[in-house]
């Protein structure tokens, strides 16, 4: 939720474009959804109605310093939550989730959403969640607010105390077929075929909610189990390219006219 997932953006921003879809929705958060301390994802879809208090940080500190610049979190609005409930109030649309990770089991799949905050990082209590869902035998398929495999490169997605996401999703034993994450503003698709011959599809799908990132200026892929013949994005490079070139076109023609 643009710009910081505040508690009332979510009127305009989440219940009025979704109040015909007549099923529940799932949420993980993105980084944005953390510059408000994940108050809005939290009361919303968990059914937090009060924040838990900030922890006193250190003078100085990175966190310090946000507490000193960067506004307090938003305060729900009764006249636009009521509203909110309203638009969304029949009971097939209703969801609650234990927080802003999760696991659905979807039949023979397994849904597997983790929260990876704004350092695309876990702590040890989520990492050691993660191992524990993911040895499931179904297949499973990883949803996260970071990619592991954007714009030619590698974000395996640290855990506290030791190893990655990216070693739980890759591991044969816990059977991920797929990752999906958003964070970058358009569509990237990587098959990356590993050494024991599986192929995982790393997927970047964040062309929901925000404005599109330009594609043109990723390099050529060029990474351990993936190249650029199996890579895939949209907008095409050349039509970003394209696109921008003409917008750019328009701007400095009309600044050098005399």
């Amino acid at each position: 939720i643009y710009p910081a997932g505040g508690i009332n953006d979510y009127l305009d921003k989440f219940f009025r474009p979704y109040q015909r879809y007549p099923r529940a929705i799932y949420a993980l958060p993105g980084n944005h959804d953390w510059y408000d301390d994940l108050t809005g994802l939290m009361f919303h879809f968990c059914g937090a109605e009060s924040a838990p208090p900030r922890q006193r940080a250190e003078a100085f500190s990175r966190a310090w310093l946000r507490d000193l610049l960067w506004r307090k979190p938003q305060r729900a609005n009764a006249k636009a939550v009521a509203e909110m409930r309203r638009l969304r109030s029949a009971p097939g649309q209703q969801s609650r989730q234990p927080g802003p990770y999760f696991v659905i089991d979807a039949g023979p799949l397994r849904l597997v959403g983790i929260d990876t905050g704004i350092t695309n990082s876990l702590d040890r209590d989520q990492g050691e969640w993660l191992r524990r869902v993911s040895a499931d035998p179904r297949p499973k398929l990883l949803l996260t607010g970071k990619p592991i495999y954007v714009d030619n490169q590698h974000h395996p997605g640290s855990i506290e105390g030791g190893g990655t996401v990216d070693e739980v999703v890759t591991d044969p034993a816990n059977n991920y077929i797929a990752a999906i994450g958003g964070d970058i503003h358009n569509y990237q698709r990587y098959p990356v075929q590993l050494p024991d011959g599986r192929t995982i599809q790393y997927i970047v799908s964040g062309g929901g909610g925000a404005f599109m990132h330009s594609t043109h200026q990723i390099p050529r892929v060029s990474l351990p189990g993936v190249s650029e013949d199996d890579f895939r994005c949209y907008p095409l490079r050349g039509d970003s390219l394209s696109f921008y070139s003409h917008l750019l076109r328009k701007r400095w023609f009309w600044r050098w006219l005399p």
